[in-house]
């Protein structure tokens, strides 16, 4: 982990974020990890914005929804993502682990 906090200093993310993808995997189009050890967290389970990303990258799967896994020890997400003109939409399983409100 402390390695790859040097990665990616030139980026946007900010230094210690790093995602990994391949395509393919048991039964997805895509198969990921995300690391994030220079936002406090070595490695994320289930990263929206990671796959946000991987949407863009995407392309040569084709413009369908795709089955992706973020391999992550232990715990894991399946995550479907969409291209909807401008917008990328993420579905997939998940835990409320915090709740608000907006007060106008």
């Amino acid at each position: 982990m402390e390695l790859l906090c040097r990665i990616g200093d030139e980026t946007e993310a900010g230094p210690g974020n790093v995602g990994c993808y391949a395509f393919g995997g048991r039964g997805v189009d895509v198969t990921s990890r995300f690391f994030a050890p220079g936002s406090g967290i070595n490695e994320d389970p289930a990263t929206g914005s990671w796959h946000c990303m991987i949407a863009g990258l995407a392309g040569p799967i084709g413009p369908r929804p795709i089955s992706c896994f973020q391999a992550h020890p232990g715990r894991g997400a399946h995550i479907e993502v969409e291209l909807v003109g401008p917008r990328i939409k993420l579905r997939g399983h998940c835990q409320t682990v915090i709740e608000g409100r907006f007060r106008f």
